[in-house]
């Protein structure tokens, strides 16, 4: 385009853009860029049309302000753009909008994950660590916007808009206080006024040109608050007794407003006017779910009981239209879905199932594929006049099916913890979801853009432990989904899916016997399972413990390979795995062993353990015995632990409850250093002797990857990660494997190791 024919906002772009400083070659420096750029460019792009252009750049996403970037994301047009967004939500979404180093870290590891990767090449490493690979089970295009709530959980999310459009949230905390979100940039715009910690419930609707959400109270109160303007919330006529259910519906003149206190009565006010309540003939025991349907004119109530029993009543009358029973469990969840031609209304148990009922008829049309674990939240979204159905699972899952076939369009992944809530609404003409949960965060998804990264691989529960191969070869990576899965260690393809364990997998770990890589395994199955990395088989089952295995070590006890299994029980079991045979169980009479680890200093081998009790131990293993060592009570809790011998010294370093990490002489018995190590809990230790140093690797609740020197108590660097960390394994060459949430990520800390 000539410069006769670009459009004003187009020439300021490019003035501004080219007002960046750039280097000899003419690459952008825009570390150096004019505030006013960092700030206002992206919103001059969009203005111009630009904006794909400069989400390709890099440089332009470490340093331009998270605030004006995330406020315009939305707008990316082209497949690498949209992908450059999801990388830049998903670098900031549960630690808020990070800066700097961090910034760059979680940008660095977004992109692996999402596998952008053209803009991971050019994202500076950091200078201590390098990001190998990284699996992407919790990441989604789909994803627009995560709203960090902090400790807060959404009991309750609906949907509504400002008069500008803006999207907003209503949120009900666990906590039963009400929020209104501004979903476009992730600020809290009011809070219900007044008390704020007896809601019980909630729902709201737009109507008459204005948005309003219902609050039930524990102490029965019904309040009708305007959620654009704010001021005092209005009370309605209410109930004798605490709130349970809401529904409201922007039907007809007046619209509804239906409510169930917990002696069962049901109250109906008009929406618009709020008064003149009055009560319907029946009592709505044991309710579980409710909702609002249409049918030729009318208006019905669908009542769910905790028996499974679906009751059909007309609003106006109270009588009672049809009865139908969804088998033996309860229905905790129910979501109504209407169109031009039918209703229809979406089902959801306690046993997790989802299914689609045509309540007027009093059949069950069809069961949802794929919904499994605690009730679903539910959601019914159209797109294109496509009649969908949407269920947030226990696992942290959205998904999304055709409710005409059956059929899975889509699964969402981003969220940590069950979903426990979720609303649709339109933004700019598209279909969206709002969601809600355990996690602490409110999630804005697009139903209508289609995804654009291939179906990940991994882990689909939370994975607990994860180790690496002593030749370097593997890797291997265990959870809540009770899978052991191998992976190539250099290039992250997933070797291997072992299935046997019928439990959470708690611990793993990797040896060799005759030269042949082998993975041992222990869970909440109570088993101890032996893998042929190779194969891809069961070897065998070594033994099953009488508590569940919480940690599985390796070792070569006078030279044979060995391995050590903490149980819940307190026991320590030791096997021999060339005579396959139980060399020894060890009673520790301390509780519980949280975590395990060995030394081996050539004449002798030494068992460390953690304990329920606050104990930590020290065996000396024997051929068919052990004896008590050492004993040191730890403050705050041992949680996890790590031990290695260094020029002699046996140093054995504890992650406590408090944060702490507590390095201690194991000859002496004498701590060395008490260090404030984390915010939160230490979830996971290791340690290795890198280039003739003592290194320990931590990691903890507040998302922080550290490296220390054991000797000294130094920290020498750490990284940021995108979610909680549970378990992490290091190696003398720097390689660090690390499990987080759902994902495996491996990175490398040899650019500190070559320096220091």
């Amino acid at each position: 385009m000539t410069s006769v024919g670009r459009t004003p906002a187009d020439r300021l772009f490019q003035q501004l853009r080219h007002a960046v400083p750039r280097d000899r070659v003419g690459h952008p420096l825009w570390h150096l860029a004019d505030p006013y750029l960092l700030r206002h460019l992206a919103r001059h792009a969009v203005d111009a049309g630009h904006l794909d252009s400069l989400l390709a750049e890099a440089g332009f996403l470490l340093h331009a302000d998270p605030s004006a970037v995330g406020a315009v994301l939305h707008e990316a047009r082209s497949e690498q753009a949209r992908l450059s967004a999801a990388v830049y939500r998903h670098s900031a979404t549960l630690r808020g909008s990070p800066e700097g180093r961090e910034h760059s870290q979680l940008l660095i590891l977004a992109a692996e994950r999402l596998g952008h990767r053209r803009l991971r090449v050019e994202l500076p490493d950091d200078k201590d660590w390098v990001v190998r690979w990284a699996t992407g089970q919790q990441v989604s295009t789909e994803l627009i916007r995560s709203i960090p709530l902090g400790q807060q959980r959404v009991r309750t999310v609906a949907a509504l808009h400002e008069p500008d459009e803006r999207p907003i949230a209503v949120a009900l905390g666990t906590d039963r206080s009400v929020t209104v979100w501004d979903l476009s940039t992730g600020a809290p715009l009011r809070v219900r006024p007044g008390p704020n910690d007896d809601a019980t419930a909630l729902a709201a609707a737009h109507m008459h040109g204005a948005s309003w959400a219902v609050i039930g109270t524990a102490d029965g109160g019904l309040w009708r608050w305007d959620t654009n303007r704010g001021g005092r919330p209005i009370r309605l006529h209410g109930h004798e007794s605490e709130v349970t259910h809401i529904v409201v519906a922007p039907w007809g003149n007046t619209g509804h407003i239906v409510s169930v206190g917990a002696d069962g009565t049901v109250l109906v006010h008009p929406f618009v006017t709020g008064i003149a309540a009055r009560q319907l003939p029946w009592k709505a025991y044991r309710l579980g779910a409710l909702t609002l349907l249409r049918n030729h004119g009318r208006v019905y109530v669908l009542a769910c009981t905790l028996d499974g029993v679906l009751t059909v009543l007309d609003l106006l009358t109270g009588a009672i239209r049809m009865v139908g029973r969804n088998g033996s469990s309860a229905v905790r969840a129910v979501a109504a879905l209407t169109n031009d031609e039918r209703s229809l209304a979406i089902v959801g148990s306690a046993d997790g199932s989802a299914a689609v009922w045509d309540p007027f008829a009093g059949r069950r049309v069809r069961d949802l594929p794929g919904a499994a674990g605690s009730t679903p939240a539910l959601a019914t979204p159209t797109k294109h006049g496509q009649m969908l159905a949407a269920a947030g699972l226990s696992d942290g899952t959205i998904r999304v099916w055709d409710v005409s076939s059956g059929e899975v369009t889509s699964i969402l992944t981003g969220h940590t913890s069950a979903v426990r809530s979720m609303a649709t609404l339109k933004v700019n003409g598209k279909e969206h979801l709002v969601t809600g949960g355990d996690g602490g965060t409110l999630r804005l998804w697009d139903l209508e853009t289609p995804g654009i990264r291939p179906a990940p691989v991994g882990h689909t529960g939370r994975v607990r432990t994860v180790a690496a191969d002593p030749m370097g070869a593997h890797a291997v990576s265990g959870g809540d989904d009770t899978t052991v899965r191998v992976w190539d260690l250099a290039t992250g393809r997933l070797t291997t899916t072992l299935k046997g364990h019928t439990d959470w997998v708690r611990s793993a770990a990797v040896t060799r016997l005759d030269g042949r890589p082998l993975a041992v395994s222990g869970g909440d199955d109570r088993t101890l399972r032996l893998w042929d990395i190779v194969d891809g088989g069961l070897a065998r089952v070594l033994t099953e413990a009488d508590g569940g295995v919480r940690r599985v070590v390796t070792a070569e006890t006078e030279g044979r390979p060995t391995v050590l299994a903490g149980c819940a029980d307190g026991t320590v079991l030791v096997w021999d795995l060339r005579a396959d045979a139980l060399q020894l169980t060890l009673e520790t009479g301390a509780g519980a062993v949280w975590d395990l680890a060995v030394l081996d200093s050539g004449n002798r081998t030494m068992i460390i353990s953690a304990h329920l009790d606050g104990s930590v131990q020290a065996h000396v293993l024997a051929a068919q015995a052990a004896h008590l060592e050492q004993r040191f009570q730890v403050r705050g809790w041992p949680r996890s632990l790590a031990a290695l011998t260094w020029r002699g010294r046996h140093l054995v370093t504890v992650g406590a409850g408090d944060g702490t990490l507590q390095v201690w002489d194991l000859a002496s018995g004498n701590q060395l250093h008490h260090l404030a190590g984390h915010i939160g809990r230490v979830r996971a230790l290791s340690t290795a002797c890198a280039d003739d140093r003592p290194l320990l690797l931590s990691c903890g609740d507040d998302r922080l990857l550290k490296a220390w020197d054991t000797e000294s108590g130094t920290l020498l660097t750490d990284h940021a990660l995108p979610e909680t960390p549970r378990t992490l394994d290091v190696h003398a060459d720097g390689t660090v494997l690390v499990g987080m949430g759902r994902e495996v990520a491996v990175l490398d800390l040899s650019p500190l190791l070559r320096r220091l």
